[in-house]
């Protein structure tokens, strides 16, 4: 199991764009960890969003876990 399949709802994340840090509930998880509007990959953390072309393989924005390296 990777770090982002043991986020569950309720938990609090941090998404990274560009360096700046934004903290976000998790509100709900299934194939992939949804805060609200945004919605990520349970695989590596990437943001998906479809308008911009962003995909787990291919994004501008991710999630870090505080405390881990790069957190």
């Amino acid at each position: 199991m990777n770090k982002f399949e043991q986020i569950k709802v309720g938990d609090v994340v941090t998404r990274s764009l560009c360096g700046i840090k934004m903290r976000l509930r998790v509100t709900k998880v299934d194939n992939l960890i949804h805060c609200g509007d945004w919605t990520f990959s349970l695989v590596n953390g990437m943001e998906i969003d479809e308008e911009l072309g962003w995909n787990k393989d291919y994004s501008g924005s991710y999630l870090i876990i505080e405390g881990e390296p790069n957190g």
